[in-house]
């Protein structure tokens, strides 16, 4: 008999322990615990600087010339106001803010 309410009273803290674990705001969902999540970072166009011989881009704070890379994307072609990247096999077109279409004489 006291084998049995031993055995009883360690189930049943288990199966406590087990719900206060799964009642956890603050514990990410299993189905992405040792997941390797892909993240896209967002790619920002922060200026162009536009010479007709060679523009210049700044995207995420990194400045950038047709053909070079950043964080994952491909620069492929820069415009007065925006520049086309390649990432993941599809192309992108990143405008400049409103606020930033300045015209610098």
């Amino acid at each position: 008999m006291a084998k049995q309410l031993v055995l009883l009273s360690l189930v049943a803290l288990s199966l406590v322990s087990l719900t206060a674990v799964a009642a956890d705001p603050t514990r990410p969902p299993q189905w992405s615990v040792g997941s390797e999540a892909v993240v896209r970072s967002e790619l920002v166009l922060q200026q162009v600087i536009w010479r007709s011989d060679a523009p210049l881009a700044v995207i995420n704070q990194q400045v950038l010339a047709p053909g070079d890379s950043v964080d994952g994307a491909t620069l492929q072609h820069i415009g007065r106001t925006h520049v086309v990247v390649v990432q993941n096999g599809q192309s992108r077109r990143l405008d400049l803010l409103a606020t930033t279409k300045t015209k610098v004489q």
